[in-house]
């Protein structure tokens, strides 16, 4: 469905060299660079616009667009740079956890939402690793535990409300 000409669409990034994200301006005027901050299902999530309306051609997307709910402040700004160092620290402790549990996972990388309420842990683990078998079957990380978000095989994602659910030795380091 080619719906850059039936409305208007801007590219969101909401980490460095991550997937683009189609996203609706709706009534907002922006421009590249812009920082906005846009609801998913991951909580508010802080981004920048790297494509505005003028310079989508050809977007496929499908089902609805999100709406960038607003430009963000200076303070969301801060917030979001607080929550990457944040992440930044809690990636090493994650990943001596992942080892305990089976030395070949591979913690790819960790990020909280704009809130620091969902952290979203990707890591990557071969097949045959205790990990991998249980993303493979979609089964939950940990008995008895809620099942987490899962994509993939190999590689897989990993939400998790913060302080709400341990997702196995790997979400525990998150889930402070």
């Amino acid at each position: 469905m080619d719906t850059a000409t039936d409305q208007k669409i801007v590219g969101v990034r909401y980490i460095e060299a991550g997937p683009l994200h189609y996203c609706s301006p709706g009534d907002l005027d922006l421009g590249l660079g812009d920082y906005v901050v846009v609801s998913t299902d991951r909580g508010e999530r802080l981004g920048w616009i790297v494509l505005t309306p003028d310079q989508v051609i050809n977007a496929n997307t499908e089902g609805p667009l999100r709406v960038v709910d607003r430009l963000a402040s200076l303070e969301e700004v801060e917030q979001h740079r607080a929550q990457k160092r944040r992440a930044e620290e809690d990636i090493s402790r994650a990943q001596a956890a992942a080892t305990r549990v089976d030395p070949r996972v591979r913690v790819a990388s960790l990020t909280y939402d704009l809130a620091g309420k969902y952290a979203e842990l990707t890591f990557t683990a071969k097949e045959g690793s205790d990990v991998a078998g249980r993303v493979e079957r979609g089964a939950p990380a940990h008995a008895g535990r809620d099942e987490p978000v899962l994509a993939g095989r190999a590689r897989a994602v990993v939400v998790v409300e913060v302080g709400a659910v341990e997702v196995g030795p790997v979400g525990a380091v998150v889930a402070h």
